[in-house]
């Protein structure tokens, strides 16, 4: 059995260092899956010539009015508000943790 490197450490200590790495790990899934949201919440209109996009009541095809009050993209760009809003606290947070443990070394 591999010994673990953080054995060296309290249990507090121990459970601290792989909390850091585990935010490490989840950053880059953040980034990415940040990025697939805004995407998808883009406001721009796919192509295609409007052959396929929906009529309004007048007939007339309203892409622009549909993406407008699609309940799916207000709940996704509520999503990414709340997203937005959790990374600054976890920002500020991280910085905290930062500050205290460059204190702790001396520095």
């Amino acid at each position: 059995m591999k010994d673990d490197p953080l054995d060296i450490y309290d249990s507090y200590d121990r459970e601290a260092l792989r909390t850091a790495a585990m935010l490490v790990q989840l950053t880059q899934d953040v980034i990415e899956l940040y990025s697939i949201g805004v995407e998808l919440n883009d406001p721009t209109p796919s192509g295609g010539g409007g052959y396929d996009q929906p009529m309004g009541r007048s007939g007339i095809s309203d892409p622009t009015g549909e993406m407008a009050t699609n309940p799916r993209r207000h709940q996704r760009a509520n999503q990414l508000k709340e997203s937005r809003l959790a990374l600054a606290k976890a920002l500020k947070e991280v910085r905290h943790a930062m500050y205290n443990s460059a204190a702790a070394a001396g520095s």
